[in-house]
C-alpha cells in the first residue's frame, strides 16, 4: 500500500504581504527569508531530525528557457554545502 502524505498549509508574512507555504508535515515553516524573482525563501524546522533549513518555493520554473537546467544546479550545490547556518 502507497504511503499517505501529510502537508502543513501555513501563511507566513512577507515583503509583499504575505504567502502561504504548504510543506511536508514533517517540516514548520519560520519565517521568509528572502524573496526575488525566481521565488521565495523560506526557514523552517525539520522535526524529524531536528535542524533548521531553508526551502527555496520556485515560481513557474518551466516558463523560462534554462529554468530547469539552474534549478537542478542549484539544488546539486545546495545539497553539497554543510554549514551550520
Amino acid at each position: 500500500m502507497a504511503e499517505e502524505r501529510i502537508y502543513n498549509s501555513t501563511v507566513l508574512p512577507s515583503r509583499n504581504g504575505a504567502v502561504q507555504v504548504i510543506t511536508p508535515e514533517k517540516y514548520q515553516p519560520q519565517r521568509v527569508i528572502n524573496e526575488g524573482s525566481q521565488g521565495i525563501v523560506i526557514e523552517a524546522w525539520d522535526q524529524i531530525n531536528a535542524r533548521r533549513l531553508a526551502i527555496k518555493k520556485l515560481k513557474d520554473v518551466f516558463a523560462a528557457q534554462g529554468g530547469v537546467k539552474q534549478c537542478y544546479r542549484e539544488f546539486v550545490l545546495g545539497a553539497a554545502v554543510q554549514h551550520d547556518n
